[in-house]
């Protein structure tokens, strides 16, 4: 039985070809699959303190500016303007059925779900103590 990390693995070879195809930088990496931690960035080389190791064009980054055309419809509606997570969401969703979409190669990475402190229990948030996560969501918290 094949795992959801294992399935994502097998577009790996199309996503580095897409990424590059449209003017990504990404020598020197790959994505592989960490036992235990899911799909990961390796570093196939030493790099030097400040080199340059990622370069994603800003035409590549999933938004609602870059994806969907559709949704320019929705660009006066009160709760796209006040909640834009909403129209990102929809964007997403319509990418992700449309037949040819040029985001597919990406689309196909993205995990099925994912972890975030937002839906963390107390006891699950003790394990972060020390860490720039915990102190920040306490200090959100008292203000």
């Amino acid at each position: 039985m094949k795992t959801e990390s294992s399935q994502r693995s097998q577009g790996i070879g199309l996503f580095m070809n897409w990424l590059t195809e449209n003017g990504a930088r990404v020598d020197g990496v790959s994505i592989v699959e960490f036992p235990g931690c899911d799909l990961g960035l390796k570093a196939e080389t030493d790099f030097a303190e400040n080199q340059l190791i990622l370069e994603i064009p800003r035409a590549l980054i999933f938004s609602t500016y870059t994806a969907a055309p559709e949704l320019a419809v929705l660009q006066n509606d009160p709760l796209v303007q006040h909640m834009p997570q909403v129209a990102l969401a929809i964007a997403l969703l319509l990418e992700r059925h449309k037949e040819n979409s040029k985001w597919k190669p990406y689309l196909d990475m993205l995990p099925s779900s994912y972890n975030t402190v937002l839906y963390m229990k107390a006891n699950d948030m003790i394990e972060l103590k020390g860490s720039p996560t915990l102190g920040i969501h306490i200090e959100k918290k008292h203000i």
